[in-house]
Formats: structure tokens, sequence, C-alpha cells
């Protein structure tokens, strides 16, 4: 299946996975305004659903931004300790993420009316403005469910390669580039390298690892 998406940022990617069915991405980055990182997401109803659902967080107050966009937020997984969770609705997408402890709901609020959103065909693009700018410590990314012919699932971590990072010399060229095969806390998955993104592929749940390299060496994520 081919698969084309924006990332936050504007860069247009795609991914072609044969004999994958994959769902719709939801793609990642980190906004950075006074020295304080605050993740960003963007996807469908049902990921920002997930998320909530996951981190056990129900959003209790809103607060409505400039332009008139509504920020919706409560406490991550019940817990103001533990920062904020937040949804913002941008058409029928959604623009959703945790915050860090030390961030107040007037911060977080003030961060994202410094963004610029629209919409397109290929997804949500934001454009920092005033005090926000995308980190420079992060790189944007997506994340993408397949399922294979069989029913089985794994997902693709997909993120942008770090310019002047060096590159795995030990993989077997395929496809999409170079692949390898890790083991890490007792858990396969393989890493997908080329100049422009990293892939990791990783399996849910259990796929024998032999299966998950060969499903993921067909690959291939490009710029557009």
């Amino acid at each position: 299946m081919l698969s084309q998406f924006t990332l936050l940022d504007g860069d247009l990617v795609s991914v072609d996975a044969p004999d994958v069915t994959l769902s719709p991405p939801v793609v990642i980055g980190v906004l950075y305004a006074d020295s304080t990182e605050i993740e960003v997401n963007a996807g469908t109803q049902e990921a920002a659903d997930l998320f909530l659902g996951i981190t056990g967080t129900e959003l209790t107050s809103q607060l409505t931004l400039r332009g008139g966009r509504t920020l919706h937020v409560g406490p991550l997984g019940g817990d103001r300790a533990n920062g904020w969770g937040y949804v913002v609705e941008i058409g029928d997408d959604r623009v959703f993420g945790p915050t860090p402890p030390s961030v107040t709901v007037e911060r977080l609020a003030a961060v994202l009316a410094d963004t610029s959103p629209a919409r397109n065909g290929r997804g949500v693009v934001l454009q920092p403005n005033g005090s926000a700018t995308w980190s420079p410590f992060r790189t944007q990314g997506a994340s993408q469910m397949g399922t294979r012919p069989d029913g089985t699932k794994l997902m693709l971590d997909i993120r942008r390669a770090v310019p002047g990072q060096k590159r795995s010399s030990k993989g077997l060229q395929v496809r999409g580039g170079s692949l390898t095969k890790q083991n890490q806390h007792g858990r396969d998955y393989v890493i997908l390298e080329n100049p422009d993104f990293v892939i990791y592929g990783l399996p849910i749940p259990e796929i024998e690892l032999n299966d998950l390299a060969g499903t993921v060496a067909e690959v291939l994520v490009e710029r557009r």
C-alpha cells in the first residue's frame, strides 16, 4: 500500500509498503519555547482518543485560543503532577499530546496560540510563530500501523534522519536502505536506514524476527 502524508513542518513523505495495509499516520514534532519542549502529535480523532485512553487522561476543562480554536485539557493520567494532556480540533484532525509537569495550562495555551495550523489533502501542518519554534534537539517523525495479509500487525516508527549522523555500515542492503535486526530487553525489532529517514519496524504483537525483517525489507520511505 502507498501512503503519502506531510510531517508537521510541511515535508511530504511517501511510504510504500507492498502487501501491507497502512492505517492513517500520527505525525510527531516537538515545539520549543523558553527552554521548554512540548510534544505535538497530529492525527485522527481515533488517534487522539487512543492517546487519552492509554495515558488515562480525562479532558476536564477548555480554553479558547486566538483564532477561535478550542484547547481541551486534563491532568495527565489523572494526576496534575504528571503534566497535562491536551487536544485541539483542526477540522477533522486532532492535535494532541502531553506536557511536562512544569508547564501550566496558560503557558501551553500561549505556545499553541503561537502556531498557525493548516490542513491540506495530506494532513496537518503547523507553522510556529512568535516565541515558539521547532525544537533543535528533536527530529520530526510519524508512526503508522500496518496489517500484513495474515492479519498480524507491525508499527512503523519513522524518524527524519539527523544531518551528518553516521549510518550503520553492518546492515543488509534492501529496497529501502540498510536493514539490521535488533533485540533489546527481550524484544525483537528491525531498523531500516536511508539518507532521509530512520524507520523502526516493531511487531504488535510478536512476529517472528525473520518474518518482520522480510516485510520491512520491502518498505520504501522517501521525501517528496
